[in-house]
């Protein structure tokens, strides 16, 4: 069985940071990483690594020698005073992402406000499967979650917007034709298995059964599956399977267990939108069983948002773009409309290479409902899908995720 080759492997004790070489590398990154926000940031109070570099569970690659974190770093900084921009940016740090071929999330918070921070998934991992890399290691206390609290139920489902989005951020329908060079087939292989994995963990947060590391949540899955989820085990009987596979790559990266990107790509949404729907339905106690139907549902049930309305324009404010009328006027909230977007986006493509162009108009309407945009300048169903994809993304820079 998949688990009990994977439980053999990592021994239930498995860390990024077993192998010296991997150790040394990826402290000599978060050193410089550090160092650099110490040059830029005068009132630090802790620097905290997130994600799986903050639980041990970190993915890296060796490339020509070297130890590369196979996507990115995620860092908070938690300051004594509020600042004006809460990205933070340094050509040093950029040099330093580009030559490793890696992406840095660096996120400034002023530390009152982490008394305040609501249930989110992110606040979770912070709390539990963070590493404070600099300062004071107790600021994470602040955080207004306790052991034991359990993630809202709604957490999943923004969950699965997010590996929805990663899903379609670096697809183009031309792959399915041309195929893709090696950097592209990573970035397909990678986001596809966090696809996965979120199926799972949106599911684990439906049973009250989520943990911070995923080998924990591979684990508890694999045991649980048939029996808390008896209609999607008879839908899609081999994802618990899928999960420990997704989990191993996480660990043991390998991308020539996927020689076929563009498949994995196509069986990771198909897990996505049984996943969506199921949850949708227990979430709302509904009994949806299409997309049209769910994509009503959305949008009949979603509610206006004073802070979402809020962030929405001061980022738009920020950007020096004149406020859109649409915006001003949309009593919804926007991540819910994006959500329908993206749905419609990713559905709107079969393996063929066929492109559905009802859906791919109504993904596009969907963001034109808040997100002032022109005509597509394209007239082919591919390129037409690449532009509705961009305007998506560049519609998530206003939107709090």
């Amino acid at each position: 069985m998949l688990w009990d080759t994977m439980k053999e492997l990592t021994n239930y004790n498995f860390t990024a940071y077993k192998e010296k070489s991997v150790n040394d590398a990826v402290r000599k990154h978060l050193e410089f990483i550090v160092q650099e926000i110490l040059r830029n940031v005068d009132d630090v109070v802790a620097i905290l690594v997130n994600g799986g570099f903050g639980k041990g569970e970190g993915s890296v690659k060796r490339v020509n020698g070297h130890v590369i974190p196979l996507n990115d770093y995620d860092i908070i900084v938690v300051t004594k005073r509020p600042h004006r921009f809460l990205s933070f940016h340094s050509d040093a740090l950029e040099n330093f992402a580009e030559s490793l071929g890696i992406h840095l999330d660096i996120d400034l918070f002023w530390m009152p406000l982490l008394r305040f921070v609501s249930k989110r998934l992110y606040w979770y991992d912070l709390k539990f499967g963070s590493q404070v890399i600099y300062g004071d290691e107790k600021v994470v206390r602040l955080i207004p979650i306790n052991y034991g609290d359990k993630p809202p139920l709604d957490e999943g489902l923004r969950l699965l917007f997010h590996r929805m989005a990663g899903l379609i951020e670096f697809f183009n329908p031309l792959y399915i034709r041309d195929g893709c060079n090696p950097r592209q087939s990573e970035l397909i292989i990678y986001n596809s298995i966090k696809a996965i994995s979120a199926c799972c963990e949106s599911l684990l947060i439906l049973a009250h059964k989520w943990h911070t590391s995923c080998i924990e949540r591979c684990y508890t899955f694999s045991k649980c599956y048939r029996n808390n989820f008896p209609e999607l085990a008879h839908i899609i009987p081999d994802l618990a399977d899928a999960n420990v596979d997704a989990c191993l790559f996480r660990l043991y990266p390998s991308f020539e267990e996927f020689p076929d990107p563009v498949s994995l790509w196509f069986k990771a949404r198909e897990y996505l939108r049984h996943v969506i729907l199921y949850s949708w339905n227990k979430l709302h106690g509904t009994n949806i069983s299409n997309e049209t139907e769910l994509l009503s549902n959305i949008v009949k049930k979603s509610r206006f948002a004073l802070m979402d309305y809020t962030i929405y324009h001061m980022r738009y404010f920020m950007s020096k773009k004149k406020l859109s009328f649409k915006g001003l006027a949309t009593k919804k909230m926007f991540l819910d409309y994006l959500f329908n977007a993206t749905l419609l986006l990713m559905t709107s493509i079969d393996e063929n290479c066929s492109i559905n162009a009802d859906s791919l108009m109504t993904s596009l309407k969907f963001v034109n409902s808040f997100f002032p945009i022109e005509a597509p300048p394209v007239n082919t169903p591919k390129k037409t899908w690449c532009f509705v994809r961009d305007t998506i993304f560049e519609a998530l820079k206003y939107v709090r995720r």
